[in-house]
């Protein structure tokens, strides 16, 4: 994947100013740092009136073959409990469709009597076939992308930190003993697998991804020159690597660019970055996205 810029469809109607109501981004320009076909998030914020510009900061790049292929023998063997999943990237590298609606797909067979005391039934050639392993998911689009795959809908949809997710498999019951795999990036912060932990779970992380920063080759014509001149009302956050490739790459945001970030760990990433963050969307969402950008750009001025 590669780095670029895209502005609103050839033939779009141009926002207009004198519907500030129904558009409250009219007039606004707004970097957001990832790019993706039909992007709810680019969708929202140009219906509001804004002009959105999309630019893929990072690429991601697969985890080490033993890394990938040790998630996916886990899965296989019936292994995971829990299979928790932090971002739709990981589906990109690791194969989730077997854990599908049914128990033959879901469970795992093991010879044996019993698996670390998970209740099981035999089947015919005297395996034992496991409980469905149970998904979970961080926020609404990686839950979306998840019950493509599989077939079903996540078991447990946290919020949109390590912090909320952890809480909510509680709530769902995993304590001592449960064993949880949760396929990351090698970037990830360790608190949800601490987390876990302190619950007494027994957990496997896989680094089955990472993310790296675009090529600078990759952006645009004088896309650094245009950055450090302010030339956008604000910059829409959505990653901590975002945040780190975007200083990377073009520098710190200029006094009159406004920082919103998705959520708690880029608002840290991006903080760590030295970045001044104005917003934290209230919800992972596009909408709560439109809602920090309405929020913080009532406070400055209009572009001229």
């Amino acid at each position: 994947m590669t780095a670029s810029v895209t502005t609103p469809p050839a033939g779009s109607t141009p926002p207009d100013p004198t519907h500030s109501a129904a558009q409250p981004l009219a007039g606004r320009r707004v970097l957001l740092g990832r790019s993706r076909p039909a992007d709810p998030f680019a969708r929202v914020l140009r219906e509001a009136g804004a002009e959105v510009d999309t630019l893929a900061l990072t690429v991601t790049s697969p985890g080490t073959p033993e890394e990938v292929e040790r998630a996916h023998a886990l899965i296989s063997s019936g292994w995971p409990q829990w299979v928790v999943v932090t971002s739709a990237q990981t589906l990109e590298v690791l194969d989730l469709s077997r854990l599908g609606t049914s128990e033959e797909t879901n469970g795992g067979a093991v010879r044996g009597d019993s698996q670390d005391g998970v209740s099981a039934r035999s089947c015919e050639d005297g395996c034992l076939l496991l409980p469905p392993t149970r998904l979970a998911a961080v926020g609404p689009r990686t839950a979306h992308a998840l019950a493509a795959v599989t077939g079903r809908q996540p078991d447990v949809v946290g919020g949109s930190d390590a912090e909320a997710l952890a809480q909510a498999l509680e709530e769902a019951g995993v304590g001592p003993g449960t064993r949880v795999l949760l396929p990351q990036s090698a970037l990830a912060r360790p608190v949800l697998a601490e987390r876990l932990e302190d619950l007494g779970a027994q957990v496997q992380r896989a680094a089955v991804y990472t993310t790296v920063t675009a090529p600078a080759s990759c952006l645009p014509p004088a896309f650094a020159t245009h950055w450090r001149g302010g030339a956008w009302d604000a910059v829409v956050l959505t990653a901590g690597s975002a945040a780190r490739a975007l200083t990377e790459l073009a520098g710190p945001a200029p006094a009159s660019t406004a920082v919103v970030t998705l959520g708690r760990p880029s608002q840290l990433a991006a903080q760590a970055a030295g970045l001044k963050v104005a917003a934290l969307a209230p919800t992972p969402t596009a909408e709560g996205v439109l809602k920090a950008l309405c929020q913080v750009l009532e406070r400055q001025a209009p572009p001229p």
